[in-house]
This record gives structure tokens, sequence and C-alpha cells, in this order.
């Protein structure tokens, strides 16, 4: 993990490793920190002053990042809502309005929300930084075309680039000696808290037995996810879709046939009634595959609820696989 973010210059929290894995080559991106005294997830420590800094995130994930650093210090304005698919969003007349007296705009990049461009360009002399822009390129999962997969948070060994880019960016508009101080100290109780949430999945996931560790969900986005965690996926509609077409089903139902998933999951972003269709077509030839519950792959869940953070989002994910699974 960056250095400067590096837990063990903080007397809160003891180095931990996160969770060993070849397929990470080097643990030590996100060597894990444990809060002293428990181990429950917490807010950043409230502080009695009004928000110090105004921060735009393109994504509700990336919103709960810079909450998650920024703490009391900073307010945070959300381009999209909770389930939103980045990929196919297209703002309103009044998105812009978004970027009034903001300080810093902080966008995913590797096309994510490739929408949003258009967009970006009209925010002024407002900053604007990449939260996935410091991730080492052989981390990264080739995807469509020349860009990466982007669905990087699938992975929270992924999560210390961005945490540490949007603290990096927090400190750039503004280096308060006292905000900088409540940054790091926000970034590194989160690191913790993120370590804590994967430790949980690992535990949960070990449940599931080798032979059922297929996730059949709409859209490819869990290739971060199968890679940490030792699952296979199938993004049976292929990117990402809302309203398939015939032709999307019809694949969907000859993907069920061939690979026989024990489930099949799905996502706030895709109609429900699209992938019932696609089970009923594919149940002419294999039995029926049941329709489990819904994952959340490219978005949080609504509002003020548990899966609407980053850390209860993934927490959700793995009980509802483990349920449909083990």
């Amino acid at each position: 993990m960056p250095a400067d973010l590096d837990p063990g210059r903080a007397g809160r929290v003891t180095r931990r490793a996160l969770v060993a894995g070849s397929a990470l080559g080097a643990a030590a991106l996100l060597s894990g920190c444990v809060p002293l005294g428990g181990g429950t997830e917490t807010e950043p420590e409230s502080e009695p002053v009004l928000p110090w800094r105004t921060v735009v995130a393109t994504t509700p994930i990336l919103a709960d990042i810079v909450r998650s650093v920024g703490g009391s210090r900073v307010a945070v304005r959300t381009m999209m809502p909770p389930s939103a698919d980045p990929h196919r969003f297209v703002p309103g007349p009044s998105a812009g309005d978004a970027f009034v007296d903001a300080d810093l705009i902080v966008r995913h990049g590797m096309g994510l929300e490739a929408g949003l461009d258009g967009l970006l360009a009209l925010a002024g002399d407002v900053p604007i930084i990449t939260a996935t822009e410091l991730i080492p390129p052989e981390m990264l999962i080739p995807g469509a075309g020349a860009m990466p997969d982007p669905y990087v948070w699938h992975d929270p060994a992924m999560l210390p680039w961005l945490v540490e880019r949007v603290r990096r960016a927090l400190s750039e508009v503004d280096n308060d000696p006292v905000h900088r101080t409540a940054w790091d100290t926000h970034s590194v109780s989160y690191l913790a808290q993120i370590a804590l949430a994967d430790a949980y999945v690992t535990r949960r996931l070990d449940r599931v037995p080798a032979v059922r560790r297929l996730l059949a969900v709409p859209n490819a986005t869990f290739a971060y996810f199968d890679r940490r965690y030792g699952f296979a996926s199938i993004g049976l509609l292929g990117d990402t879709v809302s309203y398939p077409t015939d032709a999307l089903i019809d694949r969907f139902a000859g993907l069920l046939v061939e690979r026989r998933p024990p489930v099949v999951f799905i996502d706030a972003s895709v109609s429900p009634v699209a992938l019932q269709s696609a089970v009923l077509r594919a149940a002419a030839t294999v039995p029926v595959i049941p329709v489990a519950g819904q994952l959340y792959g490219v978005g949080l869940g609504q509002g003020n609820t548990y899966q609407g953070r980053y850390l209860g989002m993934i927490r959700r994910n793995a009980d509802r696989i483990v349920a449909a699974l083990a």
C-alpha cells in the first residue's frame, strides 16, 4: 500500500496482513489494520465543525470513500443515484449545479463514467482527480477494448489506492495542518475497516464448496471479486445493460444451458423480468435454475441503509452468495 498511508505510523492501530493471496503478488499493498478495542465498523471521529470543503464525486462508491476520508470537514455531492449503472448514466439538465462552489471533483476513470465527460469539461477551474490512477497497471484486469476492467471495488485490496488518492487530493486543496491530520487519521481508520470487511467476506465465502463457486450474474462486473476470493462468474448479458434485447435474452438462456450454474443472481441495475424470461427459456432444456437474491454489481443500496455504504455492500453481497450457494 502507499507508504505514507502505512498504518504502522499510527498508535491507534496494529499492522496485520489483510488476506494472503497469490493473485495480489505483494500482500503489503493492504497491510490490514484492526482498531484497538473491537472489530466493529465505525464512522470517522465526529468533529464539532462545519464542513470546510465541498467535493463532488461522480459515483456513489466514490462519494462514500470521500465521506470516510473527509469526515465532517467535507461536504460530498454525488452525481448519480445509488444503484445507477455508471456506464449508462445520462446526467439531467441541472447536473452541472453540483459544481457550484465545489473545491474538488473525484472521478473513477477507466471509462466507467464516460457519459459524464462532457459535463466534467464544463467544471471550469475546479480540480478533477481520477481516483484509480495510483493503481499499478499490473494489478488491473483487462476489460472491453483498450480500457481495463473498471470494477476494482469488488476486490477490497484495491481500495487503499483510491483512499490514498482521495487523501492526497484533499490535502492538495486544503493544506491546513489540522485538516490534513484529520484526513490522515480517517484514512488509517477506514483502511482498518476495509481490512475487517475483507476478512468477514473471506470467512463467509469459505463456506461455499469449490464445485458451487460459480456466480451467474446479469453483467460482467465481478472479475476482481473472482480473483480475490476464488470464484468464477458469468456475465450473462455481457457488458452492462438494463433493458436486454430478445437476442441477449436468448444468449443468456444459452449460457444457462451450457454452464448450468446453481442459481442466477439479480442486480438492481437490470430488469428482473429479463432474467426470469431467460431462465424460463433455458428450462426447456435443463431443470429450472433458481433465481437468488440481489447482488450489487455496479452501485450501492438505497439511501441511508447498511448496503448503502461500501463496507456494508460487500458484506451484504457475501451474505447473499453464501445463502444461495453454501
